[in-house]
């Protein structure tokens, strides 16, 4: 177990299953999840507005336990001195010997310097990352920047548009697994970064909950809630125009076939096309 800070990270990727994640290790026993699934310390902004809404609604629950109470004062005196070293290990230090994590999809974008920092930050910690297939990925993400207002409808339509969405660096910068397990594999000691497939949590959330537990430190832990939980289960999605599909599978031919090359598994099958997407909705 890590002496400082979190345990382990989820380095991504985005709709790759994360809040699957932290939901199965929110609800592990032995765990302790921060209440604030994405801190983005490292890579990102840990006072998004969307994280400061969280905070607000915490504060107001009258339920909401000692430990989260404590995590929530930590993480706003970040907001009057900054997000430092020591406010980050701050977060963490009311776990008590329970693991702990950060599952920040945004780690899938980090440059060399900011990998450096966490791996210095974290000593100890173990490194999980989230495949899925980059086109159904970069679809599902799009799909939720439209559910957020970022992005129309419309423009999901258009192949032209949808491509150069995908080329902007927010996008492109998570859209590719080979470069991103390259980067921190080569950067974490040996043994201690590991992938899983969303295929595969969608096909056997057992198996694969419980070797990522094992891997953080989680051995044999129970889990409280059902293995495949998925609070984004119904979100509105939009099905992917056969013309626009085209558009991607030619921007990530070449990536999807390095993935086959570098992860095997299930990113052998991401070769022929998309088939079904069984994991719609993931997050």
């Amino acid at each position: 177990m890590a002496g400082r800070g979190p345990d382990f990270l989820c380095i991504g990727m985005e709709k790759a299953g994360t809040g699957w994640l932290h939901d199965q290790c929110s609800h592990a026993a032995g765990a302790w999840m921060t209440p604030i699934k994405e801190l983005n310390y490292f890579c990102g902004d840990p006072f998004t507005a969307f994280n400061l809404h969280r905070v607000e609604e915490l504060k107001r629950r009258a339920d909401l336990s000692p430990r989260d109470r404590a995590f929530v004062r930590a993480f706003e005196g970040g907001r009057g001195r900054g997000a430092d070293a020591a406010w980050y290990r701050a977060l963490f230090a009311m776990k008590d010997g329970l693991v702990s994590g950060d599952v920040s999809p945004n780690y899938a974008m980090a440059g060399a310097r900011e990998i450096e920092a966490a791996v210095r930050e974290c000593p100890g910690a173990r490194y999980v990352l989230l495949l899925r297939h980059p086109v159904r990925r970069l679809w599902s993400a799009l799909c939720m920047r439209v559910r957020k207002g970022q992005a129309t409808q419309a423009e999901l339509l258009d192949a032209s548009r949808v491509a150069a969405l995908a080329a902007q660096p927010e996008h492109a910068e998570r859209s590719y697994p080979t470069r991103i397990w390259a980067k921190w594999s080569a950067a974490v000691p040996p043994g201690a970064a590991g992938y899983w497939f969303l295929e595969d949590i969608a096909d056997d959330p057992v198996r694969v909950r419980d070797e990522i537990l094992a891997f953080v430190g989680l051995r044999g832990a129970a889990v409280s809630i059902a293995p495949d939980y998925n609070r984004k289960r119904n979100a509105w999605k939009l099905a992917m125009p056969p013309g626009v599909e085209r558009r991607l599978m030619d921007i990530f031919g070449d990536e999807i076939a390095a993935c086959a090359e570098r992860f095997g598994g299930r990113a052998l099958e991401w070769r022929p096309g998309l088939g079904s997407d069984t994991a719609a909705g993931a997050g």
